[in-house]
């Protein structure tokens, strides 16, 4: 049977400002485009794992309004069960405020909507359905974020925690259930702060110490990624049950001639691909190492990619073409 990974996570509107600079306090700045695009963490994560691999079962489960069933109708066009997902008739859906700007980069204002509407109901009966070896893939912009971790290692889900944006309130996050930990650098940073004393001095460690640190930190943790943006990826992983085990660390550069449109769902794009492949290779017997590091790479092209077509949902590249483009950068 094909792994299955259920991603409990938010599904958005993302409405989408392009600026000649991200705005700044006190200023008021015109717009030169506006448009609209599906988006919200969860649903881009679960369409990357879904074209990230013809070998995987993708299940969404989370809330949207009414305004949001033609999210919920993307999702079944990527082969991704909806059957989790409710449609609240007095919320609205979720809303990303997007400033894009004349580099790609973006700053976003979130409106929670029905990603809030989640309940405790919604996430056992959703989470019934999977079974020891299946994985939870969760992201930090839904409601009872750490129910759902705790609910799916009760039922002996793996779990991939992505927590983006970073949390406010660390400590009520089970950073010790967590299997695989997917970060950019500032919520490295403040996984590392929140397990380590506040006065420690970041900039006297490298990446790798961090992860080391972090690691160490909780001996159920299988692995760290750290996504560095232009700077590729820095990872470190250890062999599953194995707290004592000998960290194995790897760099990847970014995509090779990247041309920059817009970054936003880069990052989900990354996170997608790299699970459906890592479950997917190690379905295969493919052995830890290889399978982490494969997976990773081709996590690297994939999200560089999605940087290069406007949009979130519509920036994710399917499997054939990311093979293609590695394949072409590795004769360079």
């Amino acid at each position: 049977m094909s792994p299955r990974i259920v991603c409990f996570g938010s599904l958005n509107i993302d409405q989408v400002f392009t600026v000649a600079s991200i705005v700044k306090r006190g200023e008021t700045i015109a717009s030169t485009a506006f448009d609209q695009f599906p988006g919200g963490k969860g649903a881009n994560q679960s369409v990357a794992l879904a074209r990230a691999s013809k070998d995987v079962s993708v299940f969404h489960a989370g809330c949207v309004g009414a305004d949001g069933r033609f999210l919920v109708d993307l999702l079944k066009q990527n082969k991704i069960n909806t059957d989790s997902i409710h449609v609240s008739e007095t919320t609205q859906t979720g809303r990303a405020i997007i400033q894009r700007d004349s580099d790609g980069d973006n700053a976003i204002i979130l409106v929670h909507g029905a990603n809030f509407d989640i309940s405790t109901t919604h996430i056992h009966s959703t989470l019934d359905a999977f079974r020891e070896g299946d994985w939870l893939l969760i992201q930090n912009e839904i409601n009872h974020v750490s129910h759902v971790i705790q609910a799916a290692k009760q039922r002996n889900l793996k779990v991939l925690l992505n927590p983006a944006p970073s949390p406010e309130q660390f400590h009520s996050i089970p950073w010790e259930l967590v299997d695989i930990l997917v970060v950019n650098e500032g919520e490295a940073d403040s996984v590392y702060r929140g397990l380590k004393s506040a006065d420690l001095r970041l900039e006297d460690h490298s990446r790798q110490e961090l992860a080391a640190t972090i690691l160490h930190s909780l001996p159920n943790l299988q692995a760290i990624i750290t996504t560095l943006g232009s700077n590729g990826v820095s990872a470190a992983f250890r062999e599953a049950g194995a707290a004592n085990a000998q960290l194995e660390y790897i760099t990847k550069p970014a995509l090779k001639d990247c041309k920059v449109v817009d970054t936003t769902g880069a990052g989900d794009t990354f996170v997608g691909y790299f699970l459906a492949n890592f479950t997917s290779l190690q379905d295969q017997a493919v052995d830890l190492n290889t399978a982490f590091q494969e997976a990773v790479e081709l996590a690297v092209v994939a999200s560089g990619m999605a940087c290069e077509t406007e949009g979130a949902i519509p920036s994710i590249p399917h499997w054939e073409a990311v093979v293609q483009r590695r394949m072409k950068q590795q004769q360079k």
